[in-house]
């Protein structure tokens, strides 16, 4: 799934005949997921990532139908970051803060006293701006395309997010060290991978990568001498 984006359908389809191939779209799980560093080293970021409204004010401001339209050749379902299949899971669930509502997420934003500057970005309560470091792979996001995307998004709300890319390696090392903004994931996307590994969907996350809320994840490993 890493490997294989959506963006090569029209080729692949086009060219089964003389290849000798069939294309199968199996139910499958999610695009690249997207998540704030909860325990960033940096207090003003770790507060303000940690915040729920923040989350989803974010989320709200992130266009999924035009991401579906221009990336996922409109095949797929934009909703919440969910497992697929779950028994349990609403349609209230599913579509929980992923509507695109650039006003309630600017609303949301106010409110949590991220004010705009006067180059119209959101500013810190140390009066600095809110600068998002979105450092990706292109293993955990398929193209540039889509950090682009949604940067645009969270920038007509008033947060500045500068994006570059990194190997895999480097970004690896920046959640280990707990200065990366931004970790993306691909998300086990059935039910039973959620039955049989619980620990990627609840704090610490786990161990393996992508890692993030890596200082729970070292208090835990350590029994509370280090991390938080």
């Amino acid at each position: 799934s890493q490997n294989m984006p959506l963006d090569l359908y029209p080729l692949l389809q086009k060219s089964q005949d003389e290849g000798n191939y069939n294309i199968q779209l199996p139910i499958t799980g999610l695009g690249p997921v997207l998540f704030f560093n909860k325990t960033h080293k940096d207090r003003i970021k770790k507060r303000i990532y940690g915040t729920p409204e923040f989350n989803f004010a974010v989320s709200l401001a992130i266009n999924r139908h035009r991401l579906n339209q221009d990336l996922f050749l409109n095949l797929c379902q934009p909703q919440q970051a969910l497992p697929q299949n779950l028994s349990f899971a609403t349609e209230a669930d599913k579509t929980f803060m992923a509507q695109y509502n650039p006003e309630k997420a600017n609303q949301l934003l106010d409110e949590m006293g991220l004010k705009k500057g006067p180059e119209g970005y959101r500013l810190r309560p140390d009066g600095k701006v809110l600068t998002i470091n979105w450092e990706y792979s292109l293993q955990y996001v398929w193209s540039h395309d889509l950090p682009r995307y949604i940067a645009q998004d969270l920038g007509a709300v008033g947060l500045k997010v500068n994006l570059r890319e990194v190997a895999t390696v480097v970004a690896r090392e920046k959640q280990l060290s707990n200065g990366n903004d931004i970790t993306n994931e691909w998300v086990a996307p059935f039910e039973p991978t959620l039955f049989a590994s619980p620990n990627t969907f609840m704090p610490p996350y786990g161990t393996a990568y992508p890692v993030t809320g890596i200082a729970w994840w070292q208090w835990k490993l350590s029994r509370g001498t280090t991390g938080e």
